[in-house]
């Protein structure tokens, strides 16, 4: 417990399924208001050589679902990974959401899942457009922080929630991850290869990253998190 009461309340309905400012609930919105579903327009993933031949691959729009099939944790004492620092809120949430009373909106997959179109050039000439699916199958640490205050002093349905950060880290290790292209060439085996390397899902993960801890996506996820937060606080 904080000194807060506004800050405490809201820690708690972060872990209520019932409650609108439940974690699964500020991430989903079907609007693209929020983070999932969410665009990222450009990733560059890097650049490898096969027969003496530099290939070099971009993603573009990449779509991005089930993001929200999201949790907080639970230590081993069942108590949840949030730490509280007088307004400001830090959590830890996994995925996917196994969490009593949580019900998967029909249009959130059980796991992460992009497609987006696929840009390669071999020495600078361009192949033709293919796709890219990206299935990440659970995450075991995911971060958010935001604080809390109201706009109104004493009047706790005038919350504003800012968020400064919020981030997925899976593993890279093992299968985890999954990343396929599609496209028409020869090369398809070495291209496959090369994307389901480590360090080329942890280059595509550090670009979601940044995508996510952009100030335009942290502004409307924050938007997002307070109209949910005064939704919650409205008979309070």
């Amino acid at each position: 417990m904080s000194n807060n009461q506004l800050v405490d309340i809201l820690q708690n309905m972060l872990l209520t399924p019932a409650s609108d400012f439940y974690v699964s609930k500020l991430l989903h919105s079907p609007e693209q208001d929020s983070l999932d579903p969410c665009s990222i327009a450009e990733i560059y993933l890097g650049s490898f050589y096969v027969l003496n031949t530099l290939f070099e691959i971009v993603v573009k729009n990449l779509h991005v679902k089930g993001l929200s099939n999201t949790q907080v944790k639970f230590n081993q004492q069942g108590n949840p990974e949030i730490v509280v620092v007088g307004n400001k809120v830090s959590f830890t949430a996994k995925q996917p959401n196994t969490q009593e009373g949580y019900e998967r909106p029909s249009d959130v997959p059980a796991q992460v899942e992009a497609l987006g179109e696929l840009h390669i050039t071999g020495d600078g000439s361009p192949m033709p457009v293919g796709s890219l699916s990206i299935t990440i199958k659970a995450t075991d640490q995911i971060m958010g922080v935001f604080t809390a205050e109201e706009e109104i002093e004493g009047q706790l349905d005038s919350a504003k929630i800012t968020f400064s950060a919020f981030s997925l880290h899976p593993s890279v290790s093992g299968d985890t991850i999954e990343v396929e292209a599609d496209l028409e060439t020869l090369f398809l085996e070495q291209i496959n290869q090369f994307l389901n390397r480590e360090s080329s899902k942890q280059t595509l993960l550090n670009e979601m990253n940044t995508y996510l801890a952009s100030a335009q996506t942290l502004a409307n996820f924050s938007q997002k998190a307070t109209e949910q937060a005064r939704l919650a606080l409205a008979d309070f």
